[in-house]
């Protein structure tokens, strides 16, 4: 099936629609105003650039930011308070949760960046709201929780890997949870596999530095985090790839793709700020793709006209191709 639905080119073409539907005009709104890039968000890097290619590299997007995000978060971690002699257990574990807090807040915010990016949307308000939050709440917990358990469970001067495995994992499950809302279809159960198994690698690689390799702790945390935000980039990338039943892919230009996993929740396309598929000149809603019951639909939202799709079906929207991935 190859349809062009508003085709880039052609505007005034009637919808080519299968099963001897009748065709029907072409909003105008689908054309994209003079002068202006067709169908791409404001600030949009051209396709031919690096940056360009690096978002459609998924893996690669999510890894990279993340380690960044990390690397960032402990040269903030800096700011935390030291601990005085007196110190109670009480305020040496708050203090260190102040420190993780420190640290989750711009790793989490990198995350939610590079998931931005690769929907072909720039940072907004909304996910720096939900990356700081997401971040300052499980760093806190999961420093909290590490120095407890050291101070508990670990002789002087002992490093466990299963420890800092078992921190860093709770501050990965929280991240992987609010992330799992972002990613089209991710679900929460993924979205906390995904952080358990990032948390997991993070804190490992560093519990590694710090014990075998006899890194200065200083160098171990910088490494360590950014190591913990490049396993949890890359687990989540993994995982939401591993249990993807469906899926749409957008290429942006030949250069520029996107998968969006298809799934209980519709992948809406139009021109509003909350769709997942942001086509200029489209109504906000103007459409979506829903996978129920191994059903693949394509909606018209306002007539509530169905167009069934399968595997390796094609359509043109404006100057997006949409192509359907579906299993057997």
């Amino acid at each position: 099936m190859d349809e062009e639905i508003y085709p880039k080119s052609r505007f005034s073409e009637p919808d080519r629609i299968p099963d001897n539907a009748p065709p029907r005009p072409v909003p105008s709104a689908a054309k994209p105003p003079e002068g202006d890039e067709p169908d791409r968000m404001p600030g949009l890097v051209p396709d031919s650039s690096p940056a360009a290619t690096l978002a459609s590299r998924k893996w690669l997007l999510f890894a990279l930011l993340g380690f960044c995000g990390g690397g960032a978060g402990t040269v903030l971690g800096g700011l935390a308070p030291g601990f005085g002699k007196e110190a109670t257990l009480a305020e040496i574990c708050f203090k260190t949760g102040i420190w993780s807090a420190l640290v989750g807040g711009p790793l989490a915010v990198a995350l939610f960046w590079a998931n931005d990016i690769y929907r072909h949307r720039k940072l907004g308000s909304t996910s720096v709201g939900r990356g700081l939050l997401s971040g300052v709440i499980g760093g806190l917990l999961a420093g909290a929780f590490a120095e407890l358990l050291f101070q508990k469970i670990a002789s002087p001067g002992d490093v466990s890997i299963l420890i800092y495995g078992a921190a860093w994992s709770a501050l990965g499950l929280l991240l992987g949870l609010a992330l799992s809302r972002s990613v089209p279809n991710m679900g929460y159960l993924r979205g906390a596999v995904a952080g358990l198994l990032g948390g997991a690698l993070g804190g490992g690689g560093f519990a590694i530095l710090v014990g075998i390799a006899g890194l200065p702790e200083s160098i171990a945390r910088l490494a360590g985090t950014g190591i913990l935000g490049a396993s949890l980039g890359l687990a989540i990338v993994v995982v939401d790839r591993l249990f993807r039943e469906a899926a749409l892919e957008v290429f942006w230009s030949p250069s520029e793709n996107s998968f969006f996993n298809l799934g209980s929740d519709p992948i809406r396309i139009g021109g509003g700020a909350d769709d997942e598929i942001y086509v200029r000149g489209l109504a906000p809603g103007f459409a979506c793709f829903t996978f129920t019951a191994g059903l693949i639909e394509y909606v018209e939202c306002e007539s509530g006209r169905r167009t069934a799709l399968k595997d390796k079906s094609s359509l043109q929207i404006g100057s997006l191709r949409l192509i359907i991935h579906a299993g057997s």
